[in-house]
This record gives structure tokens, sequence and C-alpha cells, in this order.
């Protein structure tokens, strides 16, 4: 329903639609990507480490990042097994983002907090790997 709403728009260039999915919504992305195919990129952040089938459908450049300090879902398991499911995608960037966890945010500096207490939203160096993939990805 999203890329219907946005594809009505006369101000967006439809060509130009991704999805950002993370966790299992990195697969919600991946489903809809392989039955979608004006889906022009995918940014899958801290995939599962089973891959859905579905990946295998997949025809748009992808980008998959996750966070090497990932304590939910194991990083170098999840990339792996994801690079060898998306065997139908023109190009796939997969990497770890070192000092990330699993909400890609940096260690809280007190061990002794709570899961999702940190004071930061997302890590800017994270943010500015997303935006310069998708910009080069759709020159």
């Amino acid at each position: 329903a999203g890329l219907a709403f946005l594809r009505s728009r006369p101000q967006v260039d439809s060509r130009h639609l991704g999805l950002v999915g993370h966790g299992l919504g990195a697969v919600l992305a991946a489903r809809t990507a392989a039955h979608d195919r004006g889906v022009a990129f995918l940014v899958l952040l801290a995939p599962p480490a089973n891959p859905d089938p579905a990946f295998g459908s997949v025809r748009c450049p992808v980008l998959a990042l996750s966070g090497e300090n990932d304590q939910e879902t194991d990083a170098q398991q999840s990339l792996l097994a994801l690079r060898s499911a998306l065997v139908g995608s023109p190009s796939a960037l997969l990497d770890s983002l070192p000092g990330l966890d699993h909400q890609f945010q940096h260690p809280i500096a007190d061990a002794t907090s709570e899961h999702g207490v940190s004071d930061e939203s997302f890590a800017s160096e994270a943010l500015e790997r997303i935006s310069s993939w998708v910009t080069h990805t759709l020159r």
C-alpha cells in the first residue's frame, strides 16, 4: 500500500523507490521486492540468520548491514547465509559495521543499562553508509 501511494504521487519518481527492512522486516521487504519488480533497491538491516526463500527471487540491488556487536542476530552467520540466498540480485553488498548493536547503536557505557535506553537513535556511520550506497545505486 505504501509503494502504491508513493507511485500515485506526481512529485515522486517511482523508478527510485526502495524498501528498508530491519530484522524480520528485512524478510518482509525481500518478499515485497520479489513480487514487485518496480522496487529499485533493498536495504536490509540485521537480517535474520536463516533467510527466507524469497531472498532468492530478489532482482534489485541489495545493501545488507549488520552490527558486529549484535546480540540478537549472528552478523557473520546471517550475512554468509544471505550471500548465498541472494543469487538473483544484480548486485549485493553485505557488510557488518564495527561497534554497533542490533539497533545500530553504539554500546552503552553502563553495562547494567537495559536494551534500548541509548540516547543514540541510529549511528551516524550507518546512516552515512546507507545514504551513500542508495545515492550511488540510483545514479
